[in-house]
């Protein structure tokens, strides 16, 4: 890989690898070296040929990092307007990326890493099979790879396999790209709104502004359709007149939900102040929905009974959504919903919603530390700092979102 073998690998990764399954890391491990036994061939061959094909987009991350990507897609198209654009993307998020305009090509890869696949392995490729799919990448020949994430092995690994004429990516700590390939860099900054880190990917001389770093969220009308029809039957609960809120009580690391008990007595609030309530999320959530719909049966739970774009349609007939930092926040945002985030382990200057009809509540405390970016970290404080968001406190944040819209101001979509 280098010539003090692993050790930049365990200067720049160690935080990821050590969290992974020793097997999974040896199996990247492997796979990076078996890619660099392609490129020295074809170095003795005489070269790998002219990277003359499209660009690849590569966002291997979740929900909520494909809507921040979507900016930085329409940046890309219009810089290079006359060459096709393909997108990576993992499972969890292909059905967003085959509805955003001007791709014209979605590529569905699922690597072996926790941190990207959360546990679900159903759509993970042997070690020949992924061989090939690298192989084929490989032939594509594309002349530009832009790398989404803050930088991880397989993102090492997809850059050394594709072997692009050109590199754009954050760059960590340590030099571990490649030097065949014309690479411009750009220093991972957590303290940056995340669609304006990404925009800023989109070259050199690209200057991101709010307007251009907007968010965005591909809905047809059947799914909003959907969405007022579920809105209707969660008003017949409490009223006809009632305000909707939606809730999603999920997160994707279990450090960033908020606590069961605490939904319980906001949803409870809410029914008093004559509000109804839908409860959204994913197969993560569906216990705690479950739950948090018994102890307060007014909630109309949907959790892990709609696809994404029903649960987005939801979303975009609310006055107000709740929910942790996750990707149906993101969803909120991009459809102009009024949203009250909860942000506990990961600070809000890089996640939190941007505009005045958005709410970012959090209380920064002091504890042992956590990856909250891992699924296999664990709190080792009780969630303190999603404990120390009261139910009082996000109740009075919807109550005055939903005064804000009565007085007739309604987010822009993307704000």
């Amino acid at each position: 890989m280098s010539r003090d073998g692993l050790a930049s690998v365990r200067q720049v990764w160690w935080d990821q690898v050590r969290l992974e399954p020793y097997l999974t890391t040896w199996r990247y491990v492997l796979l990076l070296e078996a890619v660099e036994q392609w490129n020295m061939c074809e170095a003795e061959e005489g070269g790998s040929g002219e990277s003359q094909g499209g660009i690849l987009v590569v966002q291997l991350e979740h929900l909520g990092n494909l809507i921040h990507t979507i900016p930085l897609i329409r940046a890309l198209q219009d810089r290079f307007s006359a060459i096709p654009i393909h997108l990576l993307v993992g499972p969890w998020c292909a059905d967003l990326a085959r509805r955003i305009g001007g791709v014209e090509e979605v590529i569905v890869y699922a690597p072996r890493t926790l941190q990207l696949n959360r546990g679900d392995r159903r759509s993970c490729l042997s070690w020949g099979d992924e061989l090939k799919f690298l192989r084929s990448l490989r032939m594509r020949r594309y002349r530009l790879l832009v790398s989404c994430g803050p930088g991880n092995l397989v993102d090492r690994l997809l850059i050394q396999a594709v072997r692009p004429g050109r590199w754009l990516g954050a760059r960590k700590a340590g030099d571990i790209y490649p030097e065949w390939c014309a690479a411009s860099p750009v220093r991972y900054d957590s303290r940056k709104w995340e669609a304006v880190r990404l925009l800023s990917l989109a070259g050199p001389g690209e200057r991101p502004g709010r307007a251009a770093a907007s968010l965005s969220f591909p809905l047809d009308e059947e799914s909003r359709r959907f969405g007022r029809e579920t809105a209707a039957a969660a008003r017949k609960r409490v009223g006809p007149q009632a305000a909707l809120v939606v809730i999603a009580p999920g997160a994707g690391w279990p450090g960033r939900v908020w606590p069961a008990e605490y939904y319980v007595e906001l949803v409870s609030a809410l029914e008093q102040v004559g509000a109804a309530v839908v409860l959204v999320g994913g197969r993560d959530t569906f216990r705690r929905a479950r739950e948090i719909a018994r102890r307060a049966p007014v909630a109309l739970n949907l959790a892990a009974r709609t696809t994404l774009v029903q649960a987005a349609g939801i979303i975009a007939a609310a006055e107000v959504f709740v929910g942790s930092d996750s990707g149906l926040l993101h969803v909120a945002a991009a459809l102009g919903v009024s949203a009250v985030g909860l942000y506990g382990p990961i600070r809000p200057l890089q996640w939190a919603l941007r505009g005045p009809a958005h709410l970012a509540l959090y209380h920064p405390v002091s504890c042992g530390g956590c990856q909250s970016w891992h699924p296999r970290s664990r709190c080792r404080d009780d969630r303190a700092c999603m404990r120390a968001i009261s139910p009082a406190e996000v109740l009075a944040g919807v109550r005055e979102l939903l005064d804000v819209r009565r007085r007739g101001r309604r987010p822009a979509a993307g704000d």
